[in-house]
């Protein structure tokens, strides 16, 4: 069965062509993953405005930066990410608790 563009039921479709500029980019790109909880957030349990420091060495990357809180994607409008050449960053929107199991994914 080939992939297939044109269907229009509401689902995101994706060709063969993007599958594999995907596979290839994140083969030219390294993708890292990181597991943290909110304790290893700024401020206090509980707070909004809670700053996350990841531990890139090069550039992440805004294409493909995912972000989960207790296993929820979280959306643009929940954080802000300073994508730097070392240490970016994540501001949530949202409380964070520091038991909460946070986990970022990235190119870079």
């Amino acid at each position: 069965m080939a992939w297939d563009d044109t269907q229009t039921d509401g689902v995101s479709q994706i060709t063969s062509a993007k599958w594999n500029a995907m596979v290839t980019d994140q083969k030219t790109r390294g993708v890292t993953t990181e597991q943290k909880r909110g304790s290893n957030c700024s401020g206090s349990d509980g707070d909004t405005g809670r700053v996350l420091t990841l531990s890139n060495s090069s550039t992440t990357k805004s294409d493909g930066f995912m972000c989960f809180v207790g296993g929820n994607f979280l959306h643009s409008a929940d954080l802000t990410v300073n994508h730097k050449s070392a240490n970016s960053t994540i501001t949530f929107t949202n409380p964070v608790w520091d038991s909460d199991y946070i986990e970022v994914i990235y190119f870079t």
